[in-house]
């Protein structure tokens, strides 16, 4: 009888492969799938605890009143038999549950994190109404961090403290409903890029600092958080309490690429903004941010040499002077490439016989509606795809 008709042959050919080898094929399984295959013989089983393939933990669960306890105590059990080689941490989590259900689960992941300081990359994603409220507390802790993403949509989510000491962090993102940020806190000068945003679901209603004709971050906090980060080439602010945060943009000389989106209907607070002159837009390659942003910074573009990428919100419906002049800088600027905007009204005709003039000009620019400019990965996205 040939090999390939032994019913056991490919059980014996995986058998006759080393531990390394066997490890690699393992490694390309899912964390349940995983699980199953411990069961095969205690060679598996012992394979499958290997510290390379315990680096990487990937969680996407529901936490439902009868098993948010239980999911979380299997989690801090398994982080303390395998933490110390735990390197890469990611939790997509949902609760259709009142908050107050998973306070203790809360608490729980907050012993989980405690044991995890030789994590590098951490991403947290909560949702629903009964979301985990996001907690930075622990962050200070995580020495090794190169990467920490938390998204809570629907939870509050303050930063505050001292996280310069994370010397090796250099992508940091935080979005959540809504975000605050603590006047003393102090951000890892090493980062690259920094995502912050605290966008509120249309219709809801904003917490009272929100509420106010004031801004909850004054441009000193926003400059205090932002001066030192000298090697910054990628920033989003979203929401907003980012109100003032535009003359912080002036100690940025690194910077590349920018997305400001404020999310305000109160057009007012946005037609008055302006980008700051000075050498930090030399540097400048993308740029995502509304239209009367960019109108009343027609001072300051000429001195972005290298913006390449430029996406606009807010199209405007009735200023015809504000757009020709903008057209006419675009006309004159070599650099653009591509010209994104996010139209949430319909085209008049005036409009459109004025993009058609500046094509006109500009054969080359590629002129083309983007989706919508709250989300930075909408704006990251669309700036890079290829030109059909």
């Amino acid at each position: 009888m040939s090999v390939n008709s032994s019913p056991r042959a490919p059980a014996a050919a995986m058998d006759g492969l080393p531990d390394d080898v066997l490890v690699r094929c393992l490694s390309h399984l899912d964390q349940a799938t995983r699980l199953k295959a411990r069961l095969v013989c205690r060679r598996w089983a012992a394979l499958c605890e290997s510290p390379p393939l315990l680096r990487t933990l990937r969680l996407d669960f529901v936490l439902k009143r009868q098993t948010a306890l239980r999911r979380m105590q299997s989690l801090l059990a398994h982080v303390q038999r395998h933490g110390q080689h735990l390197r890469s941490l990611q939790m997509y989590c949902f609760s259709p549950e009142p908050r107050e259900v998973n306070a203790e689960a809360q608490a729980m992941l907050g012993s989980v994190l405690a044991l995890c300081s030789g994590l590098h990359d951490l991403r947290f994603h909560f949702a629903g109404p009964g979301a985990l409220l996001a907690t930075a507390a622990w962050l200070p802790a995580m020495r090794h961090l190169w990467r920490v993403i938390i998204t809570a949509p629907g939870s509050r989510l303050r930063l505050a403290g001292d996280l310069s000491r994370l010397s090796c962090c250099e992508h940091m993102e935080f979005q959540a409903d809504p975000m605050e940020l603590d006047e003393q806190l102090r951000l890892p000068p090493a980062l690259t890029t920094l995502t912050i945003g605290g966008v509120a679901p249309k219709g809801a209603e904003l917490p009272p600092q929100l509420q106010h004709e004031g801004d909850p971050l004054d441009s000193g906090t926003v400059l205090g958080i932002l001066l030192p980060l000298r090697q910054l080439t990628a920033l989003s602010l979203t929401g907003v309490g980012f109100r003032h945060a535009l003359p912080a943009l002036g100690g940025l000389s690194t910077l590349q690429r920018l997305h400001y989106f404020l999310d305000d209907e109160r057009a007012d607070h946005i037609a008055s903004l302006a980008l700051p002159p000075g050498a930090w837009c030399r540097s400048l390659r993308w740029l995502g941010t509304h239209f009367h942003i960019v109108y009343n910074s027609l001072h300051v573009l000429p001195h972005a040499r290298q913006l390449e990428y430029l996406s606009l919100a807010d199209a405007p419906a009735e200023e015809l002077e504000d757009f020709e002049q903008f057209a006419g800088w675009a006309a004159r600027h070599p650099p653009l490439q591509r010209l994104g905007m996010d139209f949430d009204r319909p085209i008049n005709a005036w409009f459109f016989d004025e993009l058609l003039d500046l094509v006109s000009k500009r054969p080359e620019l590629h002129v083309f509606r983007t989706g919508s400019m709250r989300y930075p990965e909408s704006f990251w996205t669309e700036m890079t795809m290829d030109d059909d």
